[in-house]
């Protein structure tokens, strides 16, 4: 069964928010990479993730062999952090518009940060990437997990 993720948490990952998802080999060795930009599909559900291939090879490859994913989205102002595990995960066929939402998501990051004092350069070069390398994931949420740090950090949220 999908995890229906609420309007609220949609709209926090589709943000400036900071992203990385993980994954792990068939010997359990973890993989992680920067996310470049999210999309929660309307339609089914699922979640789409851009990465820059050069900096994400190992975690496609166990994404696709172990079919198992980690999604985390935190707010570097608040520390709001949340962690969305799934699976079924399928490569996407890239849009036109895919590289405008990579860059839009950069932009908003760029942006996010400056209220911390860090310069918008800082988050551009977080998130450096050549157009030519963008890769698209897919896939279905099953568990979701609040990552704040606080008293409910690593609790899972039921439905």
């Amino acid at each position: 069964m999908t995890l229906a993720l609420p309007p609220d948490l949609i709209a926090f990952l589709e943000s400036g928010v900071s992203l990385s998802a993980a994954s792990r080999n068939r010997r359990l060795l973890p993989s992680v990479s920067r996310v470049l930009a999210c999309k929660v599909e309307a339609e089914n559900g699922r979640i789409q993730l851009w990465l820059a291939r050069s900096h994400s090879e190992q975690l496609l490859r166990d994404c696709l062999d172990c079919d198992r994913i980690a999604l985390v989205g935190s707010d570097p102002p608040t520390h709001r952090t949340w962690q969305i595990k799934g699976d079924n995960i399928a490569q996407c066929e890239l849009a036109e518009t895919d590289a405008q939402r990579v860059r839009q998501h950069v932009h908003e990051f760029a942006k996010v940060i400056t209220t911390l004092e860090f310069a918008p350069s800082f988050g551009y070069a977080l998130y450096q990437h050549q157009p030519d390398e963008l890769v698209s994931i897919s896939f279905v949420p099953r568990e979701l997990f609040e990552q704040t740090p606080g008293p409910r950090a690593g609790q899972k949220v039921e439905p």
